[in-house]
C-alpha cells in the first residue's frame, strides 16, 4: 500500500457529516506536493497580498506571499496553494512550500461534480485569505499554516 504524505493537525468535523448551510465553517487538510512541482495547464493563477516581517534579519527572507493556482486538465480541476519567500525588494526568492488541496473532498461535501463545476471570481481579501466562487457558492479559504486551511461555505 502506498503511503500518502498527509498531515492533519486539526479536523473540526468529518467532511462527510458537514452540512452546507450558510456560513458553515469546516477545516480540511492540504496534502504535500513536491516543491519542484510543475503545472502543465494552469487556467488561473492569483498572487495574494505580500506580508513583510517587522524585524527583517535577512534581506533574502523579508516576507512572504501566497498564491493560488487553478489547474484544469481536460475537465478536472486541481487547486494548489503555494507560499513564496520574498526578498527586501519584493522579488520572489523561492517557493517555501506547495500544497495540493483535496478538491474532490470539498466537492463531495457540496454534492458537486468535478466534471461540471466552474471556479470563478478569485480574489485575495487578506494576505492569508482567498475567496472564489464554486458554481453558485462562495468559498473562503483561510490559510493557518502549512497544513491547515479553514473553509467557509456561503
Amino acid at each position: 500500500m502506498k503511503v500518502s504524505k498527509y498531515i492533519t493537525i486539526l479536523l473540526l468535523a468529518a467532511l462527510s457529516l458537514v452540512s452546507t448551510a450558510q456560513n458553515d465553517t469546516q477545516t480540511i487538510d492540504l496534502s504535500f506536493k513536491k516543491k519542484n512541482a510543475s503545472y502543465l495547464s494552469i487556467s488561473e493563477l492569483k498572487i495574494g497580498i505580500p506580508y513583510y516581517y517587522d524585524d527583517v534579519i535577512d534581506d533574502y527572507n523579508a516576507g512572504y506571499v501566497y498564491r493560488i493556482i487553478i489547474v484544469r486538465e481536460e475537465i478536472y480541476y486541481s487547486i494548489y496553494i503555494e507560499r513564496l519567500i520574498l526578498d527586501i525588494e519584493g522579488g520572489v526568492r523561492r517557493i517555501e512550500w506547495s500544497r495540493k488541496l483535496e478538491f474532490n473532498k470539498l466537492l463531495e461535501v457540496l454534492n458537486l461534480s468535478n466534471e461540471t463545476t466552474e471556479i470563478s471570481g478569485i480574489n485575495w481579501k487578506e494576505n492569508d485569505t482567498v475567496i472564489f466562487n464554486l458554481d453558485k457558492k462562495e468559498i473562503k479559504f483561510s490559510i493557518y499554516n502549512t497544513d491547515i486551511v479553514e473553509v467557509e461555505i456561503k
